[in-house]
């Protein structure tokens, strides 16, 4: 299996944890009308 383009191996044996990394975005964000930008997150 492959998770980020990192070979895994799956078993029922142990459990496996990885880390999930930020990625750049593709695209830009969309731009929203006056007044109607989310908030930020705190």
């Amino acid at each position: 299996m492959r998770h980020a383009g990192t070979d895994v191996e799956v078993t029922t044996a142990t459990p496996l944890e990885l880390a999930v990394e930020p990625r750049e975005p593709l695209l830009p964000r969309p731009e929203q009308p006056v007044g109607r930008e989310p908030l930020p997150r705190a």
